[in-house]
């Protein structure tokens, strides 16, 4: 409440969320900038991140818990900053899971940009069969599939299929089929 008085953040509506005035943002970000430890900073936000988009039950696997769209779209820009830093510092892991964990927000909003975050993580990604890949190849499938890039979808799915096949993952292969 403090600095709401002080007018260095806005209260956002009627929400608990708070807006931090432009100014005051540049200059925090020039701060940030400039410190030590600005890349564990960064891991610990994709991580914090990566939680919420998990709580907002929006992949295959936690759907059936009853979906949040609301907390996606509020924190979609940390999720996009999260995002960018997974690519930039090569954590395209992280990046995969925080990407699938938003799959459902991705095919409901922008199939487009889900298709953009995941082509650029799988372009740094391990190939080595994992549960966060054949995950990843399966939300990949479905923004391209909402997105009209049938050809696409098919060969993300074929993939993430047999990332599951190798694995030896019955659920995993239900799930995708």
């Amino acid at each position: 409440q403090s600095l709401v008085d002080k007018s260095l953040v806005r209260r956002r509506w009627s929400s608990d969320r708070f807006l931090m005035l432009e100014t005051v943002r540049q200059f925090a970000v020039e701060r940030f900038e400039d410190s030590d430890g600005r890349e564990e900073i960064r891991r610990r936000h994709a991580e914090f991140f990566l939680g919420v988009a998990e709580s907002t039950h929006l992949a295959v696997e936690t759907f059936h818990l009853g979906t949040r769209f609301d907390i996606a779209a509020a924190d979609q820009d940390n999720f996009r900053a999260a995002l960018a830093w997974t690519i930039s510092s090569g954590e395209s892991t992280l990046g995969l899971q925080l990407a699938t964990a938003l799959e459902n927000f991705w095919v409901s909003n922008d199939p487009r940009e889900g298709m953009r975050w995941f082509r650029a993580l799988f372009e740094k990604a391990d190939e080595r069969p994992s549960q966060v890949r054949g995950s990843a190849l399966r939300a990949f499938g479905g923004s391209s599939d909402i997105a009209g890039e049938q050809t696409d979808a098919r060969k993300h799915y074929e993939a993430g299929l047999a990332v599951f096949e190798e694995l030896e993952d019955d659920i995993g292969r239900a799930r995708l089929l």
